[in-house]
């Protein structure tokens, strides 16, 4: 029997079955195999992160750039 990982990946449905004490040896599941959407949305968090972090010293750098020297 095929079962799909329709609202999440292989890997989660796997897990999930066996959380619930669910025999899992004879599910054929379809699906993704990794959970993409969580590693993107997590990369992106990294990404803004950096950003905002990075933001302060880039502001600092474009005002002390355009002073002029006296």
């Amino acid at each position: 029997m095929t079962v799909p990982a329709e609202h999440s990946d292989r890997r989660t449905a796997l897990v999930t079955a066996k959380f619930s004490e669910y025999p899992s040896a004879h599910l054929e599941l379809t699906g993704a195999s990794w959970p993409w959407r969580s590693t993107l949305l997590a990369a992106a968090a990294v990404v803004v992160s950096v950003g905002v972090g990075l933001a302060p010293t880039a502001i600092r750098h474009t005002v002390r750039r355009r002073r002029p020297t006296a």
